[in-house]
């Protein structure tokens, strides 16, 4: 699930200032049945709502694909623990793609103003890294 940014969302930060904390412009799920999401993802936004926060947006990589789904049935496909790592970070630096606890590369992460997280890699070549490692 991707769709581009509404003509209402603000095109900065400094546009969203004057919002209330969890005020946000579209609703995300407006033509979606959440019913049909996979439960990780409705008990995500159920969480959101419950704290007030924008509504819930999953990560995804620079193809759109979630980031979640991906990395989940990556793992499951070769039986093995995959993951994306932030330690001691701060704002511009670089996550790991950890494999089996091995670090296997470095990827950045940034946030957008529609409120969710794109990490800086295409989902295929994430995948392919993922699979190189473990081929080992």
């Amino acid at each position: 699930m991707t769709r581009d940014p509404p003509e209402s969302e603000p095109a900065s930060i400094e546009d969203l200032r004057h919002r209330e904390a969890g005020e946000t412009a579209d609703d995300p799920y407006e033509e979606v049945d959440v019913d049909e999401l996979p439960t990780w993802w409705q008990d995500a936004i159920e969480e959101f709502e419950r704290y007030g926060l924008r509504p819930f947006r999953p990560s995804r990589f620079l193809d759109g694909s979630i980031a979640y789904s991906r990395v989940r049935d990556l793992a499951d496909e070769l039986e093995t623990d995959v993951r994306i790592v932030g330690k001691n970070v701060t704002e511009g630096s670089h996550w790991q793609i950890v494999v089996d606890g091995e670090e296997v590369g470095p990827i950045l992460k940034k946030r957008t103003v529609m409120g969710y997280t794109v990490y800086e890699i295409d989902g295929d070549e994430f995948e392919s890294l993922v699979r190189s490692a473990v081929s080992e």
